[in-house]
């Protein structure tokens, strides 16, 4: 899905792609990341002080991508959406892989639930 890709680099501000300096200049503290782990899942984390401000921000991307016109075989596709598994990390988790697959348990219940929603959790 090249245009939820890119609209989560353009609304995530990600600017990395593409940069040999990438390593040495990334800072934790204050950068979003951004990855496509296949197909059309993708995981980010982006920094938001509290909760509210996930669900504030997750809607805007939510809100961006509805927006974006995409074309598939010859046909314009509109309304887009998408479902989002929210973790607020309050780095009490002792690795990524238990934060990730919250993540994905949150994510698949709210394709079950229809879909196009966020769904969030404390870690």
């Amino acid at each position: 899905m090249p245009g939820l890709s890119q609209c989560l680099e353009k609304e995530l501000k990600v600017d990395y792609r593409d940069r040999a300096d990438f390593v040495e200049k990334f800072d934790p503290a204050k950068d979003n990341v951004l990855a496509r782990l296949g197909g059309d899942e993708f995981v980010f984390a982006c920094h938001c002080p509290s909760e509210a401000a996930c669900l504030e921000k997750m809607r805007d991307l939510q809100a961006a991508f509805a927006k974006e016109k995409i074309a598939l075989d010859g046909q314009r596709l509109s309304q887009l959406r998408f479902s989002c598994g929210v973790i607020h990390y309050l780095n009490n988790l002792p690795n990524v892989d238990q934060l990730y697959q919250r993540a994905d348990q949150l994510m698949y219940e709210v394709k079950k639930q229809g879909g196009g929603n966020v769904l969030l959790a404390r870690s």
